[in-house]
């Protein structure tokens, strides 16, 4: 898994492509965007409250089927405040979901079972690209050693890895949205 930098720049990035704003004034959005481009990993509590941290971690949350459920989600909630803009609910919110769900694909995994159940529930086959962009999370396997093993030096690393990948793509998108016609 791309540590939660990595995730979140990806999330900023589809926020700046479904939005074409560059500005924070939205702020309360982009923290949605940047929650949605998170809420795989959310899988990781109910295994610190059992302590073992990794032990629901890339299973079923980590599939398309739960992206099509996160985006049926939103249009549900959204149909629910007799709001519209349904399909592009449904879509931002996939993408950001199964977008995390991609990156983690492309991630160095030592540990078994290797990869996501990325085709849930077509299969349950763990699936990891063999090309790997991403250098390995360092963490622990118990509860309470876990946190403490996010910061790592290798964790470090992968951290100056995302940034390397994504900001030039977040400055990118930010100097082609400030260079549209008919913005200050």
């Amino acid at each position: 898994m791309p540590l939660p930098v990595g995730h979140s720049l990806a999330g900023y990035l589809i926020y700046l492509g479904a939005e074409g704003e560059v500005s924070l004034r939205r702020w309360k959005i982009v923290l949605l965007y940047l929650f949605c481009a998170n809420l795989p990993d959310l899988d990781f509590l109910p295994g610190l409250l059992v302590g073992l941290p990794n032990r629901y971690h890339h299973g079923v949350s980590h599939s398309l089927g739960l992206a099509i459920l996160a985006g049926l989600a939103v249009v549900f909630y959204r149909l629910w405040l007799g709001k519209g803009k349904l399909l592009r609910s449904f879509s931002i919110t996939f993408g950001l979901y199964f977008g995390h769900v991609l990156l983690d694909c492309l991630i160095a995994d030592t540990s078994p079972p290797y990869g996501v159940q990325l085709l849930w529930p077509l299969s349950s086959r763990y699936i990891i690209s063999p090309i790997l962009i991403f250098p390995t999370v360092y963490k622990a396997n118990t509860s309470g050693a876990f946190l403490a093993s996010l910061l790592h030096p290798g964790n470090l690393k992968l951290i100056g890895v995302e940034l390397l990948y994504f900001l030039p793509l977040v400055a990118a998108a930010q100097f082609v949205l400030r260079r549209r016609p008919g913005r200050l």
